[in-house]
């Protein structure tokens, strides 16, 4: 299964699937999606250098590695972190190391619209190892020969960029019913940040109450902001 082509292919779909009288209307666009879905991508072309690593997906080989460096219980230490995942990748496939770079599912999917690698917000970033009380990588990640992939984080919605031109004018439509005016995405819409499913799902749902609960069924979720 093409992961990454996949992904690519729906979220193009999603965006020509807008209406064209809304499109101009749309200020931002951001996407969520489960946490630990991890790709390691080359760092100067953005392609993905092996098969992405899906959120269920474990690698026991380098949980006593990534146990052995970071505090007990931590949200890495199970076999199926972002942390585990990078580190088995790590210790498997060092020919293309020197260009690598780690990106989460969405992370990589909102570079296609903006075009900056190695940007990611705090939640999905969780389980790398970020530490959002610190605002950092906690030094006992920074102190890993790997670290250098790990992307820079900022607070999910936070603006990144514009849409690229190219992106803009891959769905612009010359309308007759507008007099042969441009239609399509406005010039200053931004691409933010994202987040995880249970973050987004919990915000769509306003659950902000304790005993309420919101069950999460997708893999990626495609937000548009309007006005």
């Amino acid at each position: 299964m093409d992961w990454a082509g996949s992904w690519r292919m729906t979220l193009f779909l999603l965006l020509e699937d807008i209406p064209v009288n809304l499109r101009p209307l749309i200020s931002s666009i951001s996407i969520d999606g489960t946490s630990a879905t991890t790709l390691i991508i080359d760092s100067t072309t953005g392609e993905p250098l092996s098969k992405p690593l899906l959120y269920n997906e474990s690698c026991p080989d380098a949980l006593p590695i990534v146990k052995s460096i970071a505090p007990v219980n931590h949200t890495v230490c199970s076999g199926s972190s972002t942390l585990c995942k990078l580190v088995s990748w790590w210790n498997n496939d060092d020919s293309n190391r020197e260009s690598a770079l780690l990106m989460h599912q969405v992370d990589w999917l909102l570079w296609l619209l903006h075009g900056e690698l190695g940007v990611s917000d705090y939640n999905n970033a969780l389980k790398v190892g970020y530490d959002p009380e610190l605002d950092s990588y906690p030094p006992w990640l920074l102190s890993q020969p790997y670290s250098r992939l790990l992307p820079s984080v900022r607070a999910p919605g936070t603006s990144i960029g514009h849409l690229k031109k190219d992106i803009r004018r891959q769905f612009e439509l010359q309308m007759k019913f507008y007099k042969y005016a441009v239609v399509g995405l406005p010039d200053d819409c931004v691409v933010c940040t994202g987040t995880t499913d249970s973050i987004a799902a919990f915000l769509a749902a306003r659950a902000t109450k304790p005993g309420k609960a919101v069950k999460i069924s997708q893999l990626f979720n495609f937000c548009t902001y309007y006005g």
